[in-house]
Formats: structure tokens, C-alpha cells, sequence
């Protein structure tokens, strides 16, 4: 095969491309701005912040704190009898043993209950599909995330709780900024938000579901966990990506709302099970960097081959979602990716590129940008005036903290209209959301919080860069986040709760593999 690959038109062009790669212009540059930036004055405390961040873990205020929490939950011996000694323990330990040891579900149980929250984790997207969208219990639909999230904050709590030796605490950089900024938004919602009724719903939406990332470190227990959650994602986004493409195949209908009627050549906009192109090409930006992380990782030839074609996949799906932001998601990804996992890609991927923008429904989705429509229309009700009417309000209420939480920008403020001189709508924009709704305060807040997660991540995949397919697999995880947090800027993604839960899952996922995998009891 390798030799067929060696003879062919398309790997010798490759072999060309790779002999001249050092000689050329963009490699010199290359190694001009590599030495600009080792020499930098004003990187070298954001070095310093990548190259210190994983040894200031131990000794951090918040890794004290959750130390002591673990040693006094671990101290609770009269609790874990009582529990045990319980009808309601008793009950469930037969219970217990009865599904795990039945040949239909028992595979389900095998791994135990911290193995069930390893699957719901990676089936998120799923579950989620099947609670708000298939199931007959209306309200089970709203409640379900909820149930799940306090429930595996019990089990994390009882995991320390039932054992004699005491967990070692999970804390890193970017638990410290998360904590700090779960801490700003309660400020925010008792002291600046005006009402009370829109400020709880809106502390919900921006922050209730990066607590998935706590859970995701806490729960993995070794690489078995974290490759079934990473596999298991790719293949959700796999099935889902070949459904777009059948959506797209079957032209099924849309709104006209979703084009202008100077895009022609553009037939459809898929969307799969999310409803949305932007939601649906951005889970295309979160799984396709994943697959590209398995191909590298694995070593079987023919699973090589299942993960390159799942890559094809998604990103044609991400294509035919038509979405504009998600396609500049998708390429700062790969980029992102082959950067850190195979420079030597690097032209491969800028050929493909070009060509992708020369594709009729791209080249116009693209070119549209530039026409005196799009501008008027982004000036006149779009994004754009959206964007100023929305900073207009900040300035004309409290700019350092805000309007308060749910109050502008957002699915809550739209459903919860209390000021009358404001003209509520979307933002399409989850940074300024943010500032709106929290002031510079906020924005600074979450403008570190996702510093740390990219520092975190640089860090890692420093820390793996001699192993090739760790570094993939780091790659992949760390260019899908970037990826997200580009679209961020276009669209707000996290107004789709499971989005945002995914993004921090994914999140979880890295650091616990470049930062624990290899501890002990931990």
C-alpha cells in the first residue's frame, strides 16, 4: 500500500512539495517568527504562564482547599456504615447485582457506576436528543441534564467518601479561573442583576454547565475512560455528519431566511438533529480535529483508514452546513492541529483549502461577504448593528459590571422583556454577549478563563510532544477548542446548553490526560 501510495500521481506531488518545503519562503518565515517569538519580551510572562502552570497545581490555594475536602470526606467512617448498613444501600447493592450480572444490561454495569457517568459523558449529545426530543415526559426533557450533573456530583462525592485511602485532589489552572469566574457570576447575579427572576435563569445559562469539566477530570480513572469518551465522540459526530450529508443529498427543506436570495448556488443547509446549521457545523469543529487525532493514534492500517474517512466525513457535512462562521472555526482547527500533530501537512492542507474555497456554494457563501447587500443588511437589523446596539446599552446602564445576568443578548432576555426602552434580540456573538451582560469585569473574567484553558493546552501538548500519537491525540482535543472558541465570536453556541457542556467536556477530557493521566490514586 505504501508503495502504491509512493507511485502515485498524488504522492509524488506530495514528495516534491516536501523536498522544497525547507527552502521555501513560508518555512523561513516560519523560523523567523519561531525565533522572534523565543526572543519576545512581551511573550515571556505568557511563557512563563505555560511553562509553570502544571508545576503551581500543588501548592495552589484551591488544590489546599479540595485536599482538606477529600481528607475530611474520607474521614467519615460512621457515614459509609450507615450507608451501607441502610435498607435503601442494601436494596441497591442487590439491585446492583442483579443488572450487572444479567446478560442483556450487564455489559452496561460492567465498568461499574463511575463507568455509566464515563458513558453518559461521551453520549451526551445523544442523550440529550433522545431526553428533549424522543422521549414522552415533557418535563423530564427540561430536567434531565440537571439530574444528571447533581447526580454525578453525589457520586464524586460518595467516591471519597467510600474508600480507606484518600483521593489525591484534581486542580488545575483552569479549575482556578473556572472557580473564579463561577465566583464573579454569583456576584453578578446578587449584586448587579435588577431582577432576581431573570438573573437565576441567566446564571443557568452561562455557567451551570462548565461544571461538566469538574466532573470529567474527577471521573476518568485511567486511559481506558478517556479513549472510550474521545471514540465515542468521534462517532456521534461521524453518524450525525453522514446524516447532513444525506440531508443535504435529499435537499431538505429550509427556511429562506437561512440564505439571500443573491446565494443561487447554494440548494440546502443541513442541520442533522440540531435544528441549526451554525450548532451543527460546530459540533463538525469539535469532532473532526478528534478523528484527526485517532488516525495518527492508531496503529491498525484499516482503522487508519475508518478514521481518515470519518474525517471526510465531517468536514464535508461542516461544509454543507453553509455556515460561515463555523468554516472559519474549522480552518483556524486545522490549522491549529497540523501545526502541533504534522507540520509536514501544512501545504497538503492549504491545497485543500483553496480548493474547498473554490467549490460553487463556498466561493458564494464567501464572496457574499463582500457585496453591498451583506453590509447593508449587517448594518441595518444584522450582526453588526446588533453587535453596536448591544454595546450601546452597556454604556447607557453600568459598563465596569453590566446590565446583570440574562438581561440582553440571549435566549433568557428575549423570553424575559422587562426594559421598556430596550429593543431585545441575538447577539450571534457569545464574547459580547458576555460584556453586555457582565461589563468589562465579566469579559476580562472569561477572556482569562479561556487564556488558561489555551495555555493549559499549549502546555500539554508541549509536555507529549516526543510521543506522536499522544501528541495527536492532545492535537486534536486542543484544535477543536480553539476552533469552538473562534465560532464563538460569529455565533452564540452556548445558547444550546449541550454545546456548551460538550466544549467543557472536551476541555476535561485534556487535562486530565496531560495533567493526571499518569498519577497514581488519583
Amino acid at each position: 500500500m505504501r508503495d502504491a501510495w509512493n507511485n502515485s500521481i498524488p504522492g509524488r506531488l506530495a514528495a516534491f512539495l516536501a523536498s522544497i518545503w525547507p527552502e521555501s519562503f513560508c518555512f523561513a518565515l516560519g523560523q523567523a517568527w519561531q525565533r522572534s517569538r523565543e526572543e519576545s519580551r512581551i511573550l515571556a510572562p505568557f511563557r512563563h504562564l505555560i511553562l509553570r502552570s502544571e508545576a503551581r497545581e500543588g501548592s495552589s490555594l484551591l488544590a489546599g482547599i479540595m485536599t482538606r475536602w477529600n481528607q475530611w470526606l474520607g474521614s467519615l467512617d460512621h457515614l459509609r456504615t450507615a450507608v451501607h448498613r441502610s435498607l435503601p444501600g442494601r436494596i441497591w447493592a442487590w439491585l446492583y447485582r442483579i443488572l450487572s450480572g444479567s446478560r442483556a444490561v450487564g455489559w452496561i454495569f460492567r465498568d461499574g457506576i463511575t463507568g455509566l457517568f464515563v458513558l453518559a459523558l461521551a453520549l451526551y449529545i445523544p442523550l440529550n436528543f433522545f431526553f428533549r426530543d424522543l422521549q414522552p415526559i415533557a418535563a423530564l426533557g427540561s430536567v434531565w441534564d440537571e439530574l444528571l450533573l447533581a447526580a454525578a456530583f453525589l457520586w464524586l462525592v460518595w467516591m471519597r467518601i467510600d474508600r480507606k485511602t484518600e483521593l489525591r485532589a484534581r486542580v488545575s489552572t483552569v479549575h482556578g479561573m473556572l472557580t473564579a469566574f463561577l465566583i464573579l457570576s454569583l456576584a453578578e447575579m446578587f449584586f448587579v442583576s435588577p431582577y432576581w427572576s431573570i438573573a437565576v435563569p441567566g446564571l443557568r445559562a452561562t455557567v451551570q454547565y462548565m461544571l461538566w469539566f469538574f466532573v470529567t477530570v474527577s471521573l476518568i480513572r485511567d486511559e481506558k475512560d478517556f479513549l472510550k469518551i474521545y471514540t465515542l465522540i468521534v462517532l456521534t459526530g461521524v453518524i450525525l455528519g453522514l446524516h447532513g450529508i444525506y440531508q443535504y443529498i435529499a435537499r431538505v427543506p429550509m427556511p429562506s431566511s437561512w440564505m439571500s436570495s443573491t446565494e443561487q448556488s447554494v440548494r440546502a443547509r443541513v442541520f442533522s438533529i440540531f435544528g441549526s446549521p451554525n450548532i451543527m457545523g460546530d459540533f463538525m469543529v469539535m469532532t473532526a480535529p478528534l478523528g484527526a487525532g485517532l488516525f495518527f493514534y492508531l496503529k491498525d492500517w484499516r482503522l487508519k483508514l475508518l478514521s481518515a474517512a470519518a474525517v471526510g466525513i465531517m468536514c464535508v457535512s461542516c461544509l454543507f452546513t453553509m455556515s460561515r462562521g463555523a468554516w472559519i472555526g474549522l480552518a483556524l482547527a486545522v490549522l491549529v492541529f497540523i501545526a502541533i500533530a504534522e507540520k509536514r501537512l501544512l501545504i497538503a492542507g492549504i491545497i485543500v483549502g483553496v480548493c474547498a474555497l473554490f467549490l460553487p456554494f463556498v466561493w458564494s457563501r464567501v464572496s457574499y461577504l463582500f457585496s453591498d447587500e451583506f453590509w447593508w443588511l449587517s448594518t441595518n437589523g444584522g450582526r453588526i448593528s446588533r453587535w453596536m446596539l448591544g454595546i450601546s446599552y452597556l454604556y447607557r446602564t453600568n459598563p465596569v459590571f453590566g446590565m446583570g445576568l440574562g438581561m440582553y443578548g440571549g435566549a433568557v432576555a428575549v423570553q424575559n422583556q422587562r426594559l421598556p426602552w430596550v429593543f431585545y434580540t441575538y447577539m450571534d456573538n457569545n464574547y459580547l454577549k458576555i460584556f453586555v451582560e457582565m461589563g468589562w469585569v465579566g469579559i476580562i473574567g472569561l477572556a482569562l478563563l479561556f487564556l488558561s484553558v489555551i495555555f493549559t493546552g499549549a502546555n500539554i501538548c508541549r509536555k507529549v510532544r516526543s510521543d506522536r500519537r499522544e501528541r495527536a491525540l492532545m492535537a486534536g482535543v486542543f484544535a477543536s477548542l480553539i476552533g469552538v472558541m473562534a465560532h464563538l465570536a460569529f455565533e452564540n453556541i452556548f445558547e444550546e446548553p449541550y454545546m456548551s457542556a460538550e466544549f467543557w467536556i472536551l476541555a476535561g477530557l485534556m487535562v486530565w490526560y496531560g495533567l493526571y493521566r499518569s498519577r497514581k490514586n488519583a
